[in-house]
């Protein structure tokens, strides 16, 4: 459960070519990965934790990307003369499955690095 609440999160995040959340997202796991090494966090906490930062993004999901959408499309309006804005509203938006592979590969990469760090 906590893995997949997790990687759907990030693909989510990466999928709606939310890059910066999609950052913040894997840096906030990742530090509380690193907090539970340091302090020895017990695992029901550790799980607990984890569960609510992917919460927390479930939650402000949404939200986070009505933001972004209307900032991008605000700035894009105001960078481009019409006809152009339209075209680049339409290459910039959409979403990207390579983006949230992409990221899940990263996610996946730096699980595995922290697990063989953690077992030295």
């Amino acid at each position: 459960m906590e893995l997949g609440s997790l990687f759907m999160m990030l693909s989510w995040l990466a999928y709606r070519k939310m890059y910066l959340y999609s950052w913040i997202f894997i840096g906030a796991v990742r530090v509380e990965e690193l907090c539970d090494f340091v302090f020895s966090v017990p695992d029901h906490l550790s799980h607990t934790i984890t569960v609510a930062i992917a919460t927390a993004f479930g939650c402000q999901g949404n939200h986070c990307y009505k933001l972004h959408v209307e900032k991008k499309v605000t700035e894009i309006i105001n960078r481009y003369p019409p006809e152009q804005a339209r075209i680049e509203l339409q290459k910039q938006g959409g979403t990207s499955v390579g983006a949230a592979i992409g990221f899940l590969s990263i996610f996946l990469a730096l699980v595995v690095l922290i697990v063989a760090a953690v077992q030295k």
